[in-house]
């Protein structure tokens, strides 16, 4: 991969820093990474680091704790990707370079700065005047939120703080305005898309499901839904490299492969070696989006009414979360076992392993677990929400949904994360920032749109019950339909990318876009 070295403008108080590129051309893909002391592994000193702490993570010191300097990194980010365009002479083909006339690719807050850039720094000298901006949300929960006086940190004239200030007087975690940079890429970019239809109503439903963004989004027309795709290549169990030659299966041969993979997975982890037992399996993150905590809540019930099931979860995050899965090997022998840890190899062998897989999420813009879980042959168990609903219909798994008990019966609670409950963070979001911009008749119709769609009513009484219900179900005729569908159709990149380039002709020949 070469090197180059280049001066481009970044930081505070407009003075040049000087970033490095590294290029490579691979598979039709130029592949260009920026290097600057701030991206380092081992940091030098600075103001906001005085200690010159190593930076192993990507974002913060732990998960709790982010960098000071993140808003001069990801800005400084933002300009070098700008400049790269004019400096790096790139092209197709031997065609001519791409110049100043591209369409920009931005993804969530952290590159919420090149448009600003764009549209502040660049357009008042003429230049990039033809350039365009898609802009990609993830996560709506993560908006780049920073104090006011950091403003001057990022090199833009004042006329760019009106897209950026956003009032957050009544939010948990913060005291009154802010800087939103995600606010800012909604506002200042050309078209918005998101990673499922279903997670694009989800957002302008509400000001909690917004996180306090859903007006800014219905002003600007909504975020159109593009479902992800997966590694097919990766993510093949006929041909996956984690598996052993004798557990490798396609559809012909899953009945066979599953068992094999599941006794080898059983011996392995501590489990009663019964391949007959149905194995349900949690891969992900450990947070309360993730509705991890219910989930834990609810598995001693699960575990009592179905005496033959058991349990595998993987995953690593909220320390708390962690040791409570440390704790499920010795509090259920045989039975489950919790791997608080990140691990690729055994994701691939556990859903190879799984005869369901569940993703109790309190939202899911997309979600891969799903995905990757139906690729196997594994049966997913999901919660009514975002890309889950978009993914997972009634003939390829299970729905969580409540059995029609009394509203508000509790039976089983959640387990504690040693935080704030997400939901009651929402519930004040809600009530702060109720939205003005538009009519209340067109947030009465955007509500009953997707009431339907809402996870609200998921806990652990409702886990209880459709899990009860799934594995009722084990390898009867439906469950085998489930299956067998899943591994047929086509979880690949190919019509998302499909979409995906629809979207950036539309916006390059200054049409509006319109899912097809």
């Amino acid at each position: 991969m070469d090197g180059s070295e280049y001066i481009v403008e970044g930081g505070e108080s407009s003075r040049q820093v000087e970033v490095r590129y590294f290029y490579a051309w691979e598979q039709g893909v130029h592949r260009v990474f920026v290097d600057n002391p701030c991206f380092s592994l081992k940091a030098l000193p600075t103001v906001d680091n005085p200690k010159g702490l190593t930076r192993e993570k990507i974002y913060g010191y732990s998960p709790s704790t982010e960098y000071p300097d993140n808003d001069l990194r990801m800005s400084l980010l933002c300009q070098a990707a700008i400049d790269a365009t004019r400096k790096l002479q790139l092209n197709i083909n031997g065609e001519s370079p791409f110049g100043e006339k591209v369409i920009f690719v931005c993804n969530d807050w952290h590159t919420a700065p090149l448009p600003l850039q764009l549209k502040y720094l660049h357009h008042p000298r003429k230049e990039f005047m033809d350039a365009r901006v898609a802009f990609c949300l993830h996560n709506a929960a993560y908006q780049g939120r920073f104090p006011v006086d950091r403003f001057r940190r990022l090199n833009l004239p004042d006329t760019a703080l009106s897209s950026l200030v956003w009032n957050s007087s009544s939010s948990i975690g913060s005291n009154g305005t802010q800087l939103n940079w995600l606010q800012a890429a909604i506002l200042d970019s050309d078209l918005l898309l998101t990673v499922s239809n279903g997670y694009a109503q989800e957002v302008v439903s509400s000001p909690r499901k917004g996180f306090g963004l859903d007006h800014v989004i219905r002003l600007r027309g909504g975020f159109h839904g593009i479902v992800n795709g997966i590694d097919v290549v990766e993510w093949n169990p006929s041909d996956d490299k984690y598996l052993d030659e004798e557990g490798r299966y396609s559809l012909s041969s899953v009945t066979g492969g599953k068992l094999y993979n599941k006794r080898q997975l059983q011996k392995e982890l501590g489990l009663e070696v019964n391949p007959s037992a149905p194995l349900m399996a949690f891969i992900g993150r450990l947070d309360q989006q993730k509705g991890v905590d219910m989930l834990l809540g609810a598995l001693p019930e699960i575990l009592s009414r179905q005496v033959m099931t058991q349990f595998v979860a993987l995953g690593s995050g909220n320390y708390y979360l962690e040791d409570q899965l440390k704790q499920l090997s010795s509090r259920y022998p045989g039975r489950a076992i919790g791997l608080a840890r990140f691990s690729t190899s055994q994701a691939h062998q556990i859903n190879a392993a799984a005869d369901y897989m569940i993703v109790p999420s309190r939202f899911e813009p997309c979600g891969l677990v799903q995905l990757h879980a139906m690729a196997y042959g594994t049966v997913p168990i999901v919660a009514p929400t975002g890309g889950l609903l978009d993914t997972v219909t009634s003939t390829l798994g299970f729905q969580i949904r409540k059995d029609g008990s009394p509203c508000g019966r509790k039976l089983y609670h959640t387990v504690s994360c040693g935080q704030s409950n997400i939901h009651e963070g929402m519930e004040l979001l809600a009530k702060s920032c109720t939205s003005k911009l538009v009519d209340d008749r067109d947030v009465d119709t955007l509500n009953t749109e997707s009431r339907n769609r809402s996870s609200e009513d998921i806990d652990p009484d409702a886990i209880v019950d459709t899990v009860s219900r799934a594995i009722s179900q084990y390898n009867t005729e439906l469950f085998l339909q489930m299956r067998k569908k899943g591994m047929e159709a086509d979880w690949s990149w190919r019509e998302p990318a499909r979409q995906w380039e629809e979207a950036l002709q539309t916006l390059w020949k200054g049409q509006q876009y319109i899912n097809s």
